[in-house]
């Protein structure tokens, strides 16, 4: 949830529109149901579709001037990064 919360952040988004947002635009996220496409679930996407996922939100939010950062360097940063979600938890 860093990612989506990081980009909602960034873009103005409350946590569930950036979710939304970012599920529409991801092409691997829906999946066909007869004559209906339907919005895959987080909750029910495998360990690689979810890591798969996580990688793809970082590429688009790169593409559109906003850098999330890697596991590795949230581990690293992690109290900045956690002090700057909190300061915008109202907005989420």
């Amino acid at each position: 949830h860093v990612c989506i919360t990081l980009f909602a952040i960034e873009f103005g988004y409350n946590m569930e529109d950036a979710k939304q947002h970012l599920k529409r635009k991801c092409s691997f996220m829906h999946e066909r149901q007869g004559d209906d496409v339907r919005t895959k679930l987080t909750r029910n996407l495998s360990t690689k579709e979810l890591t798969d996922f996580i990688e793809w939100i970082r590429n688009y939010s790169s593409m559109q001037g906003c850098y999330i950062p890697t596991p590795n360097e949230y581990i690293q940063n992690r109290f900045e990064i956690d002090r700057e979600i909190d300061k915008n938890k109202e907005f989420l």
